[in-house]
């Protein structure tokens, strides 16, 4: 719990400095550190991304055999799921993506500690361009965040073509809508920071794959 508290206190100061390089603007403090964080640990979420999209892409040429054999074996599920891991193992895929998991595990409690201390700034308060107080919230900031994260998603998307493919797009908007709308601007500008990252890394992957 110490190292804990004294990460979260860090990141504070973190932003607290950078505010001051800034003429003393904690919006800009949170933006920076937000933008400074994620692009250290873009190699990272590239090489993770990377992986998860050639997971992907083996997954959809062997959906057809995969499909064959759940209906051939859907009343077997031990044989079914035996065959499975045949197919998985000779394909050279693992059931589980471990070093998606593991990257996560790596990035998670930095981006939480960091998440506790843009919290904590947010307390504090301040102005940030059209926004007054960036410790209440702000529409237009939602707004701007929920189309950051659509563009995220639709770059990023993997999904076929279609209602499922148009669902998974429009799902994260949605949710940055629900769950921002009544939080604070600076909790807003963090996340739109983390979101413009991540459109990098989309376009990033997007690109390797077109190639």
């Amino acid at each position: 719990m110490m190292i804990w508290a004294q990460l979260v206190d860090l990141l504070q100061a973190a932003i607290f400095a950078l505010s001051q390089a800034f003429g003393g603007n904690l919006g800009m403090g949170i933006l920076s550190i937000t933008l400074l964080i994620r692009t250290t640990m873009l190699p990272l979420t590239v090489y993770l991304a990377r992986q998860a999209a050639r997971r992907n892409a083996l997954l959809g040429k062997l959906k057809p055999e995969l499909d064959r054999l759940r209906a051939r074996l859907k009343r077997r599920p031990k044989r079914l799921a035996e065959e499975t891991m045949r197919v998985y193992r000779r394909e050279g895929i693992s059931v589980l993506p471990t070093g998606g998991l593991l990257g996560m595990l790596v990035q998670l409690p930095v981006l939480i500690a960091l998440f506790c201390a843009v919290r904590r700034c947010a307390n504090i308060g301040g102005r940030f361009l059209w926004i007054r107080n960036i410790a209440r919230p702000d529409l237009v900031l939602t707004a701007l965040v929920a189309a950051l994260a659509f563009a995220m998603t639709a770059l990023g998307s993997h999904a076929s073509a279609g209602q499922g493919k148009m669902f998974l797009i429009l799902l994260p908007p949605l949710m940055t809508v629900l769950v921002l709308w009544q939080l604070s601007a600076a909790i807003g500008l963090h996340w739109a920071a983390s979101n413009v990252v991540g459109i990098v890394q989309a376009v990033i992957v997007r690109r390797e794959r077109s190639d």
